[in-house]
C-alpha cells in the first residue's frame, strides 16, 4: 500500500496535499500489505446480497453509534 491511492489523493486540495506526510506519517514511505478490515463479496454471491438488502430496504453498511464516552471529548 505504499502511497494513498491517486484518486483519493484528488478529492483533497493541493495545498494541503504536502501537508499529509507530516499528519499521517505511516501512509507515506512504507510499503506494507493492507488488509481488508470487512469480508468482500464478488460476483453472483454480492449481487444476491445486494438484491436482498435492496428488496428489504436495508443499507449495506452501517456505522454502529459512538459509545456515550466517545461522544463526551
Amino acid at each position: 500500500m505504499g502511497q494513498p491511492a491517486p484518486r483519493a489523493l484528488n478529492t483533497i486540495a493541493v495545498a494541503a496535499r504536502g501537508k499529509l506526510p507530516a499528519i499521517f506519517p505511516d501512509l507515506f514511505g512504507i510499503d506494507h500489505e493492507a488488509r481488508a478490515v470487512l469480508p468482500f463479496s464478488d460476483g453472483r454471491r454480492g449481487r444476491r446480497l445486494v438484491d436482498q438488502h435492496v428488496r428489504n430496504g436495508k443499507p449495506l453498511y452501517c456505522v454502529p453509534p459512538l459509545p456515550m464516552t466517545e461522544l463526551s471529548r
